[in-house]
Order: C-alpha cells, then sequence, then structure tokens
C-alpha cells in the first residue's frame, strides 16, 4: 500500500514538473496584424473635469462611445505595418451647469489618417489623410490621435512578474500650437486570463506624465504646463498578437494661462476612465 502511494505521488510531481516549466516559459510579445484586416474597438470614455476661471468652480461630466477601425494596408519589408485608422462612429456627451448636450460626431467620423507601427507597438510615422475642417483646431489634433492609441511590447522575451519601462514624448496639433507629452510608463506581466474567448496575458502598467503646450485661441495666446498619473489593465493575445481589451484611468491637473485681450489663469483637473475591447475582425473595404 505504501509503495502504492510512493508511485502515486511520483506519477502527481512528475506531471506537476512540466507545468511548472511551462508556466514559467517566457513570453516573446509582437504585434500580428495580418495585412487585408481591419480591426474594430468600442471605446467608451468618461471624464469628469473640474476647472477654474475667475475665481469660480465649474464640473462637468463627459462621456464619448467610439467604434474605431484599425486597417493593415500593408506589411513592411522591415516587419513594422503601415495603418490606415479611422472613427466609424462616434457619439460625445457633455453635462455641465451651463449645457447638456448629446452629439453624433459626423464631422469627424470616417476620416482617415496613415500609421507605421513597429512590431513592438511604437509609432514610427503619423499622416493625416483626410483633414478636418469643420471641427475646429482642438478637436482636428484630438481626432487624429483618438483611434491610434497603441501600448508598447518588451523588446526582451519574459516571464510572469518581469517588467519593462517605456519612456516617450509625444507631439501633437492643438489650438493651431503644439502640445507636448511626455510619459514613463513601467508595465507587468502579471500572467495568463481568458478575456474575450481568447487567451491572454494580463498586463498591468502604471506610469506619469508631463503635458507643456502653446496655442491661441480667440485672439489670445494659451499656454499650458501640468503632470498626470496613469493606470490601467491590458489584454493581450500573444498568439494573435492583437490587443484584446483595455482598461485605464488617467488623472492629470493642468494649468492653462491666457495672455492677449485679457490675462487669466484657469487650473483643469481631469479624472477619466477608457475602456477599449476588441469588436471584430474584418476583411478590408477594397
Amino acid at each position: 500500500m505504501k509503495k502504492s502511494y510512493t508511485i502515486a505521488a511520483l506519477l502527481i510531481a512528475l506531471a506537476a514538473g512540466p507545468m511548472h516549466s511551462l508556466a514559467d516559459d517566457p513570453y516573446t510579445l509582437r504585434m500580428g496584424l495580418e495585412q487585408g484586416k481591419s480591426y474594430l474597438y468600442t471605446d467608451h470614455v468618461t471624464a469628469s473635469i473640474v476647472q477654474e476661471m475667475g475665481g469660480q468652480e465649474m464640473k462637468s461630466l463627459s462621456t464619448s462611445s467610439i467604434v474605431s477601425r484599425i486597417s493593415v494596408d500593408a506589411v513592411l519589408p522591415d516587419g513594422s505595418f503601415s495603418l490606415i485608422t479611422q472613427l466609424d462612429s462616434m457619439t460625445a456627451s457633455t453635462k455641465s451647469p451651463r449645457m447638456d448636450t448629446t452629439r453624433v460626431m459626423t464631422d469627424i467620423m470616417g476620416k482617415r489618417s496613415r500609421v507605421v507601427l513597429s512590431p513592438l507597438g511604437k509609432v514610427l510615422q503619423r499622416a493625416i489623410i483626410d483633414s478636418i475642417k469643420a471641427a475646429g483646431p482642438m478637436m482636428r489634433g484630438a481626432a487624429a490621435r483618438e483611434v491610434i492609441r497603441f501600448q508598447t511590447l518588451p523588446e526582451q522575451a519574459v516571464v510572469v512578474g518581469a517588467q519593462w519601462t517605456v519612456t516617450s514624448v509625444d507631439t501633437n496639433e492643438m489650438m493651431g500650437g503644439k502640445m507636448v507629452t511626455g510619459s514613463t510608463i513601467t508595465y507587468t506581466l502579471n500572467g495568463k486570463e481568458e478575456k474575450g474567448g481568447r487567451t491572454c496575458v494580463k498586463i498591468g502598467y502604471t506610469g506619469t506624465m508631463t503635458i507643456e503646450g502653446k496655442g491661441s485661441m480667440m485672439g489670445m495666446e494659451v499656454f499650458s504646463e501640468g503632470k498626470g498619473t496613469l493606470s490601467g489593465t491590458w489584454h493581450f493575445d500573444p498568439a494573435a498578437g492583437i490587443t484584446v481589451a483595455d482598461e485605464s484611468q488617467m488623472d492629470t491637473d493642468v494649468t492653462m494661462a491666457m495672455t492677449g485681450q485679457q490675462n487669466m489663469t484657469m487650473p483643469i483637473t481631469t479624472s477619466s476612465k477608457t475602456s477599449r475591447i476588441l469588436r471584430a475582425i474584418e476583411e478590408m473595404k477594397k
């Protein structure tokens, strides 16, 4: 009886050994977007905004529902991807003491941008294909970036518990000028998890950012300066090389200083949550 117990324990140990080894196998994570495919994502964004102007505080709540399309135009010889991004639909609502509105953003829907993306998810090039005139200078810059929000994968193979840090500087057109956002994000591979019917790696991330900008609005010069924090959970399908879901929280404190006909300073605090889910994969329309 004792011998049978020993043999059974040995078999269990042998079976458990490969399972443990497999769990600790390193992941080489790379984007695997397929030429001729379109990846559709649904984004839900909620932002709580508090701004002060003239000694008065005004609170507002904005929500957006977005369907974005990322189409793979070509896979380049160096392994990077030539993408065409656009908004299929966008509905935005704002509630504040001054307004309660809901708009369907038809002026930016269907407007295309081109992005060259590395296998690690780094944006190498950007170009606007269809300009957005009716939306105004602030929305033109914001809309061009909303659909091309990519996370960055590690250069080396990683095991569960491993971390990698990415520092980047991004320049965006805003209010007829430039908005420069610097960020440092640390990612942690937390393990495997089923999401959206796919076996994914679950990646947590936290980071900090700085914001500096200069532009003009209503004949006045506008200067922006601030900082923020962000955190989130990213589900990535390592077999297909695609993002399946990404949920994040971002908090920023920005001060806008305006000079011209009148001088004023406007502190703005924003707390936003974003949820992105892979909606469908389709053949590109020809």
